[in-house]
């Protein structure tokens, strides 16, 4: 997946979100290599169309040299496009250190605030469309896949910017903070949600009894 030529759509069928993608120098990923090839291929193609037909006992020069220079064009835009792209996904959040800490020295949960009950309606409705494949349908986590979020402390005891940092960043499986090993994708595979959207998910979080203390 990559996010050069327009914004990702959301994972809703097919292969899980949280599939380990292609994804090297943040910028050579599935899409990105089929193109490659698609133009090579059409290079050739019109190249072979213009050459014309040989002349009896003329014979056919190795074009390694067009073909070398096409190629190396073509790497070196990417490459400068792949430097446009920004900062791939890969670098870890510096927004939070896993510590193991003493149970009485925890960061008690926030304190709920007046939560508006259509918010946590809204914050439902959000997260079984969004979350619930990794997540579980009440957040208690998936094995192998996505961890319980009725019990996080990242969820529970963090500001709703900082959690809301963190779940557009993703988490990739050598992140120093990723529990499971498995992929978060950015925005949970789901770009097209606000961020009044994604904190809504936060606010049912919340809401649900926890075994913090």
């Amino acid at each position: 997946k990559t996010t050069i030529f327009g914004a990702p759509t959301a994972c809703s069928n097919g292969v899980p979100c949280s599939t380990a993608w292609i994804n090297w120098f943040g910028f050579v990923t599935i899409p990105f290599l089929a193109m490659i090839a698609f133009m090579m291929i059409t290079v050739f193609c019109i190249a072979a169309i213009y050459r014309g037909e040989l002349a009896d006992g003329e014979d056919e020069p190795m074009p390694w040299q067009p073909v070398a220079a096409i190629v190396g064009v073509v790497v070196i835009i990417f490459l400068v496009m792949g430097q446009m792209a920004g900062t791939p996904a890969t670098q870890a959040s510096e927004g939070f250190i896993v510590e193991t800490v003493a149970e009485s020295d925890r960061i008690s949960p926030v304190e709920p605030q007046d939560i508006d009950p259509a918010l946590i309606a809204e914050g439902k409705t959000l997260f079984e469309q969004a979350c619930a494949a990794c997540h579980g349908q009440d957040g208690e986590g998936v094995a192998n896949l996505g961890v319980s979020l009725t019990d996080s402390e990242v969820v529970l005891a963090h500001e709703e910017t900082d959690v809301l940092d963190m779940i557009r960043e993703g988490r990739m499986p050598g992140d120093a903070e990723n529990t499971s090993g498995g992929v978060m994708p950015a925005s949970g595979g789901r770009p097209d949600l606000t961020d009044e959207q994604l904190l809504a998910i936060v606010a049912y979080l919340r809401s649900k009894p926890s075994e913090m203390q």
